[in-house]
């Protein structure tokens, strides 16, 4: 059953919570379910199927709308307010929420989707929750924003010393780019082209459509004529436009990719995760689709490798998820083994959410 829960003193950066609780019996855990950079929030499909799945398996799922994230605004902060804010309300026995669900006992764990997950993971290291997590779950997180940045502009990407390529979606930059492209030298003045990178992703996002939908790139054409020729070929960068073209060489894309990374950690030392991960110490599961276009699945392995030097760290790759359309075909037989497999281990990772807190572990 869903429940809107009313927050007495609106935290920071948070808006509606929700809260999914199961029809017939006690909740034997709780799940706070963080959503990516999407202008639906809480709303969005694939997270709102995701929760249903999880109440009707038997756990408590709250839900928190991160306005920045809402926005498009990749405050990494922000989830330290949601989580926080969560487990102290749960921790409330004078909450509404206890009128519910009685969720003030029950083994707590994280779920982050895409840029939320690195950051549930670095919330996790919080003193205040220290023993309170007990498990934390990505999908498509990634783990070395600079390479992430870079497949992002050029599809390269290296796992197990193999150099890879896939064509990638540019949602990440134009997420990115309108909010960072104004901080680059040369570009303080580049306001119609932050701004028409922003739309682009906020019409892609809020209509679900990906980077090749015809109505996604027609936006961009219309768009790109409203550019001062000056800032045209930075905004053909970062939207796209170039991507097919021998005229844009890799250096000048890893190039940009570096600045926007340098750009990124000036702004907040969140961005780059890597030296924050050493201090995780719940058992983590990592899920990524294998084909995913906008973070590559090499990212995972980062992140397992980054963190199981502190913390248990199982990683599940998959045929089935990604955060953009899959180019590559799969067979009825093959998507249902995947399909077989991929929830048989997500099954048994969110259940030892249980075994956690039944066995002290």
């Amino acid at each position: 059953m869903a429940h809107e829960i009313r927050l007495e003193a609106e935290p920071a950066h948070i808006g509606r919570v929700r809260l999914l609780t199961p029809r017939l019996e006690e909740p034997s855990g709780v799940w706070i379910l963080l959503h990516g950079l999407s202008c639906l929030g809480i709303d969005h499909p694939m997270l709102t199927r995701l929760a249903r799945a999880l109440a009707d398996s038997g756990f408590a799922v709250v839900l928190p709308e991160v306005l920045p994230w809402r926005d498009l605004d990749p405050m990494p902060p922000a989830a330290d307010a949601a989580i926080s804010s969560i487990a102290d309300l749960i921790d409330d026995p004078l909450h509404e929420i206890h009128s519910v669900a009685n969720l003030r006992t029950a083994p707590l764990g994280l779920i982050g989707l895409s840029f939320s997950a690195p950051q549930a993971l670095i919330a996790s290291r919080d003193p205040a929750l220290r023993g309170r997590i007990c498990r934390v779950v990505t999908f498509g997180a990634y783990c070395d924003l600079r390479s992430t940045l870079h497949f992002q502009f050029t599809g390269e990407h290296e796992h197990d010393g193999e150099r890879l390529y896939a064509a990638p979606d540019p949602y990440g930059r134009w997420v990115l780019g309108g909010h960072l492209l104004r901080t680059l030298d040369g570009f303080h003045d580049a306001v119609q082209a932050a701004e028409s990178l922003k739309q682009i992703a906020q019409f892609s996002s809020l209509s679900g459509l990906d980077a090749r939908h015809p109505r996604v790139t027609a936006l961009v054409t219309v768009l790109r004529e409203t550019i001062p020729v000056e800032h045209r070929r930075m905004f053909d960068l970062l939207s796209g436009q170039l991507d097919k073209q021998a005229a844009c060489p890799g250096d000048e894309r890893r190039a940009l990719a570096d600045h926007l990374f340098e750009a990124a950690t000036q702004l907040s030392d969140r961005y780059d995760v890597r030296p924050l991960l050493r201090d995780v110490c719940v058992p983590v599961v990592i899920s990524h689709g294998r084909d995913d276009r906008l973070i590559p699945f090499s990212e995972a392995s980062k992140l397992q490798t980054a963190l199981r030097q502190q913390a248990s760290a199982e990683l599940m790759l998959t045929g089935l998820l990604a955060h953009s359309t899959v180019d590559r075909p799969q067979t009825m037989a093959s998507s249902l083994r995947e399909t077989f497999a991929f929830a048989k281990g997500l099954a048994r990772a969110l259940h030892g959410l249980e075994t956690h807190a039944t066995d002290g572990s």
